[in-house]
């Protein structure tokens, strides 16, 4: 094997990113140079990437994923933005910080809000910050790079009962909205789950423009943040993004993922076995590989 990934999995003994972690980390790092096998680091435990085992989102609520949902009852919304009647009863449009009892990491954590710099900045101190000090030294020459794993801006599993759809949200949204678009998403919101224009905007335009927004939010404030960290401690980026495998389950998860391979050193996919079809893997295959071609890169696959 010419490289392997730290990468912490269930079971752990050790405290993660304990004092005690990181000294074996050093440990692991300098038996694999004396051996001649190349060290990548990853920069969660378990997954999906952005919550430092959960001390980010236990920040507060503004750390927390968002979603913009629809609820048939408002009790449970942080804000009501927009009531809406589709012609069976009343609809809440409102958002929520969702808990760990409605979206929990893989180590039973609450996610992050991967749309709001502040806590991408949080993530950053609380881990690359902390592999920069303990074996810093070594990156670049020795280690090569960091493995970030399915970030994601939409909440991915099912929803809670209360909740009949939603969309990704972070904290000044629509003050965002407004300054790239020149008219108010608040006034809008239902056609991004109705095929009707409450606003007198038509709802397809609406979607359009919501989507690009927080795709390219998604990828300024994370991808492209961690590429730039990467770049000035000598280390490649490479890692996947959730749901990659077809566009639109791709969409509701991170916007778009090859807008992301733009920022990536390597860009990467998951690819769980050895088919093609089906849950569209050659797709998300391609969307790698073709990015590595536009920008003379190696692909990876975890």
């Amino acid at each position: 094997w010419g490289a392997f990934f730290i990468h912490p999995r269930y079971g752990l003994e050790v405290e993660y990113l304990s004092d005690e972690w990181l000294r074996k980390v050093r440990h692991s790092v300098d038996t694999a140079v004396d051996a001649g096998v190349d060290p990548w680091l990853y920069d969660e435990h378990l997954w999906p990437s952005g919550y430092a085992d959960g001390d980010v989102p236990r920040l507060g609520s503004d750390y927390r994923m968002k979603a913009l949902v629809v609820r048939e009852e408002p009790g449970a919304c942080d804000d009501v933005f927009a009531v809406h009647d589709p012609g069976d009863g009343l609809r809440y449009v409102c958002r929520t910080a969702l808990d760990a009892d409605e979206f929990t990491t893989a180590s039973g954590n609450a996610y992050t809000d991967l749309m709001n710099p502040d806590v991408v900045g949080e993530f950053v101190a609380r881990t690359h910050e902390r592999y920069a000090d303990a074996v810093g030294d070594r990156f670049g020459d020795d280690i090569p790079g960091v493995f970030t794993d399915e970030p994601q801006i939409g909440f991915p599993g099912a929803l809670p009962d209360d909740v009949l759809a939603s969309v990704p949200w972070t904290v000044g949204l629509p003050t965002l909205f407004r300054e790239e678009y020149g008219y108010d998403l608040v006034d809008h919101l239902p056609a991004l789950f109705y095929d009707e224009s409450p606003g007198g905007r038509d709802y397809r335009s609406v979607r359009y423009d919501f989507w690009r927004l927080v795709t390219d939010r998604f990828v300024e404030t994370y991808t492209a943040r961690l590429a730039d960290w990467c770049a000035d401690h000598d280390l490649r980026l490479t890692g996947h993004y959730l749901l990659e495998d077809r566009i639109a389950s791709q969409i509701p998860s991170t916007g778009a993922v090859m807008p992301h391979y733009e920022h990536e050193h390597v860009p990467g996919i998951d690819f769980l076995g050895r088919f093609i079809g089906g849950n569209g893997t050659a797709l998300a295959a391609k969307q790698a590989s073709s990015a590595a071609r536009q920008f003379d890169r190696t692909a990876m696959s975890e």
